[in-house]
């Protein structure tokens, strides 16, 4: 077997010296594909559209998603009025993220009680954006949640109550 192996690589091997014009395809053949297909797998994850759900309507849970318009990460493009128009929107791929805040969201978290559920849902079909998707949502989280807290003065009385961000396949 490593004979024909031998036999075909020396055969190759003097095609390439006889025909020069091989040898560009050879090198930047390759190189041009990696390039190609990079530019194509996109996983860029600013302004990407989320929905959400705000069953609160308080002042805190606007902020909470304001906050994801200003680090540019996800724009908050659709308000939806319940779960199945969430899903769907998910589904069909019009958002890749969809956030549910709960009714009493404000009266929770101002009250000190934890854990304050919010639901993050993000599309898993793109792995490596749905991964940078999770740091952006924890990061976006916690630095709402810092602005919360020196705002009212929480930090000040020793009640800093905790959004936790948990994965859930």
């Amino acid at each position: 077997m490593w004979d024909r192996i031998r036999a075909l690589a020396r055969k190759e091997f003097l095609h390439w010296r006889r025909d020069r014009l091989l040898t560009p395809f050879i090198f930047f053949g390759p190189l041009l594909l990696l390039v190609l297909v990079a530019g194509a797998v996109s996983t860029e994850t600013d302004h990407l559209p989320m929905a959400v759900l705000d069953r609160d309507g308080s002042r805190l849970s606007r902020r909470l998603v304001e906050g994801f318009r200003n680090a540019q990460a996800l724009e908050p493009r659709y308000t939806v009025e319940r779960e199945e128009e969430l899903a769907a929107l998910l589904d069909e791929g019009k958002a890749y993220v969809g956030v549910v805040i709960p009714a009493g969201f404000q009266r929770d978290l101002l009250a000190g009680r934890e854990p304050v559920p919010v639901q993050f849902l993000v599309d898993g079909t793109n792995a490596i954006v749905a991964f940078r998707l999770r740091t952006t949502i924890s990061g976006v989280v916690a630095q709402v949640q810092e602005d919360l807290w020196a705002e009212s003065g929480v930090l000040s009385r020793g009640l800093a109550p905790q959004i936790e961000v948990r994965r859930h396949v």
